[in-house]
């Protein structure tokens, strides 16, 4: 309960920026291109990958977004907008051949037709190509695939998310993620206009930071629902009136099923006049699917479902559409044959415009968007007399051929409306579109918010860098929230604990009533050899006392300076010794939680004790410096050694060790070593004084160790094993040896 929260800083809002974070977008694929949907985003080391699709205008590898350019392994989430294969038909193959693991999202209706297509996938692959994936690598990702509802958060390694609906196709969506309070809005595929059976595209109640958003139809827009219903019938009537056969390619789902109800309910109304004229569906994926779309009938829009409960009927179950198994079955005489796919790249379409485009009778009328490089894009755009068939030969084309937009992509009116509402956004970043329809869009839109946002048009495999100013605030809870609220300038100290890119400061003793941590002391014991004090010393613990308290302060943030106090820790009752027993070992305190001891008997050695934190850890480097320092008549003696023997220290340091005592140094290695390695009997480690050097012999060999711990052994591999150790040995004992020039590189 006790909690206030404050900014990390000062009051004023530029203080508590800490710095620049940047966001990174970076299209895998529907890049200035329409196909392989697959957007990477990264910012503040979490990465997500919007949509996993596949391009329908290429086969193989080709096909795949470019996922070379990241690495699939640190991916946290692949989150799938809808079912269609140019946004989630590279899916199996990103989930088992990439090393890709972590978690996948996509909704209900999504993942139950998600697997119907790849299913089916599987089962139609060309021979002529190897196919991306297996059965086994579709079973697979639907493993993996987690199920999430509208409006519904979700969190997953601190990244917050949810979605809406899209609109677009039955169960399609539209992400909203957050992390680290930066939010970003992906719209996939979408749609504001309702039609026949599908709502309209929500629009999220927070305002995203960045939003990466389709531009399919550029600057263009579409017709009015109606008219564009009643120019398809008559496009169709035409055709079965002048006793020809009339081919709709389309995409098994999604505008099929819109398309399906308006022939039903024209059918229904003139039944007497066209019952004549059968209208078949010639795909067993969307028969399957259509069981799919009746179970879902309360995710459509509000008149389906007034329609539903009023006559208790469901709209799919069609009295005058029939499916067609083969295309054999179609009877002489006129008739509408729906076939997929709706780009006649292969299947059914492609098959019956083959046989019927000959006959200037037949007709064929294309509801959706066509993608460069497809034989429906190049009929529609350049009007050929002839083709290639797929067997190679050249056949006329005399059937007629119309094109009528039932797409159910959001059009220029609407994304402009759309980004207007989601306002103050600074950045959109156009995806889903061919470069001339982006560009147009891009000019569409910065004219119209007149630079308001920032528009950004990559291309595949190129990065869009947003930077955002990182601010840190955290939370005050428990102790610290029931003392007064710190003034600007002023310094507050406890535990900042983040989690989700959340930040809590708490005193160390509420930290396991508030988080799942205890905190644990690290007490450190350290013995460090003592150079021996003045021969006019009678009582070395008074020596040592006043030299640490001549030396030893701490300097304020005031500038002014204060001594450590350091006092002589008195035994406590149980151990006080009678005059016979040991001389009574020597302590004493160093500030708040570090001691110094040692036994006067055995004067050569003392034992540094404290709790291990920042602090504490730079006042015993800076006590070993001190205790280590020699009296000026030492120094003296020392320079005067020096000059008589010419050794003179690599740039100008002296060793610790001839500081220390090389006698005293070469002992404390002779212990450790005596304690490793068993020695063969008769032989022993003997100390040259003379020459300042351990001689020992180990394994056969020879050895010798100076007081640097240079190790001179003929056995290669010994003298490699030698030297780490003793540098470690070295390292423990002397806690900055390069300072002083022990064990230097040389």
């Amino acid at each position: 309960k006790n909690m206030r929260t404050i900014h990390v800083g000062s009051k004023n809002k530029s203080s508590t920026q800490i710095g620049k974070d940047k966001l990174i977008v970076k299209p895998l694929g529907a890049g200035l291109e329409v196909g392989r949907s697959a957007v990477y985003v990264e910012f503040k080391e979490k990465k997500i990958l919007f949509d996993c699709g596949i391009h329908p205008g290429k086969q193989g590898k080709e096909s795949l977004p470019y996922f070379g350019y990241i690495k699939p392994e640190d991916v946290d989430l692949c989150l799938v907008t809808h079912f269609h294969l140019d946004h989630c038909g590279s899916l199996p193959y990103f989930i088992a051949n990439t090393g890709f693991k972590g978690k996948t999202y996509m909704t209900r209706p999504t993942k139950e037709i998600y697997k119907l297509n790849m299913r089916d996938s599987c089962r139609m692959s060309s021979g002529d190509v190897k196919p991306l994936y297996t059965k086994d690598d579709v079973e697979l990702s639907l493993k993996r695939i987690d199920l999430i509802n509208y409006r519904e958060e979700q969190t997953y390694k601190g990244i917050k998310f949810y979605c809406l609906n899209a609109g677009h196709v039955l169960g399609a969506a539209m992400f909203m993620v957050e992390i680290a309070g930066v939010r970003i809005l992906y719209t996939g595929d979408f749609s504001k206009h309702p039609d026949r059976h599908l709502m309209g595209a929500e629009e999220p109640k927070e305002k995203p930071d960045v939003i990466i958003i389709e531009s399919t139809y550029g600057n263009k827009n579409h017709s009015n629902r109606i008219d564009r219903e009643k120019e398809f019938i008559r496009l169709v009537e035409d055709i079965v009136n002048r006793e020809g056969r009339c081919l709709i390619p389309v995409f098994a789902l999604g505008r099929a099923q819109e398309l399906l109800l308006i022939l039903e309910e024209h059918w229904e109304k003139h039944r007497k006049r066209l019952s004549h004229v059968p209208i078949y569906y010639a795909s067993s994926m969307a028969e399957k699917a259509r069981n799919v779309f009746k179970k879902y009938i309360t995710m459509m829009n509000q008149k389906l479902q007034r329609e539903f409960d009023r006559h208790h009927t469901n709209p799919f179950d069609f009295k005058n559409i029939h499916y067609l198994k083969h295309s054999k079955d179609i009877q002489n005489g006129p008739c509408v044959v729906m076939a997929s796919p709706g780009m006649l790249q292969s299947g059914m379409s492609l098959e019956l415009f083959e046989k019927w485009c000959t006959n200037d009778k037949n007709g064929v009328v294309f509801p959706g968007y066509s993608v460069n490089g497809t034989l429906a894009k190049t009929l529609i755009t350049e009007r050929p007399t002839e083709v290639m068939l797929h067997s190679g030969a050249m056949t006329k084309v005399h059937m007629s051929i119309a094109e009528i937009s039932f797409s159910a992509h959001s059009d220029c009116r609407q994304t402009t409306e759309f980004i207007k509402n989601m306002l103050p956004c600074k950045d959109v970043v156009l995806v889903h579109g061919s470069e001339s329809n982006v560009h147009d869009l891009k000019s569409h839109l910065l004219h119209h918010f007149n630079d308001q946002v920032n528009v950004h048009t990559p291309r595949n495999t190129n990065d869009v860098i947003i930077e955002f100013e990182s601010q840190m605030r955290a939370r005050i809870m428990g102790k610290l929230a029931l003392e007064s609220m710190p003034k600007e300038g002023s310094s507050i100290s406890g535990v900042l604990v983040e989690k989700d890119f959340k930040q809590w400061l708490v005193s160390p003793d509420d930290l396991p009533h508030y988080f799942d941590v205890n905190l644990v002391k690290v007490r450190q014991k350290l013995f460090i050899p003592l150079p021996n004090p003045p021969s006019t010393e009678k009582h070395i613990g008074d020596y040592w006392l006043n030299k640490l308290s001549k030396r030893f302060s701490i300097k304020l943030k005031d500038g002014s300076t204060e001594m450590v106090q350091i006092s002589k820790q008195q035994p406590e009752e149980d151990e006080m010794m009678d005059d016979d027993d040991e001389v009574q070992q020597i302590v004493y305190s160093i500030g708040d939680s570090l001691s110094f001891s040692f036994d006067p008997s055995n004067p050569e050695e003392a034992v540094l004790e404290w709790d291990t934190s920042i602090s504490n850890d730079l006042l015993v480097n800076a006590l070993i410096i001190s205790i280590l320092d020699e009296t000026p008549d030492q120094r003296k003696a020392q320079a005067e050694a020096i000059a008589e023997n010419g050794n003179k220290m690599k740039d100008d340091r002296e060793p610790i060790i001839d500081r220390v005592q090389e006698t005293q140094m070469l002992s404390l290695v002779q212990k450790i070593l005596k304690q490793h390695f068993e020695f063969e009997d008769g032989s022993s480690l003997n100390i040259d004084i003379r020459e300042k050097q351990l001689c020992f012999k180990l394994q056969g060999f020879d050895v010798k160790v100076d007081c640097f711990g240079h190790v001179t052994c003929s056995n290669e591999a010994l003298h490699s094993r030698l030297s780490t150790m003793l540098k470690r040995i070295f390292l423990c004992l002397c806690p900055l040896p390069n300072q002083y020039g022990c064990l230097d590189e040389h």
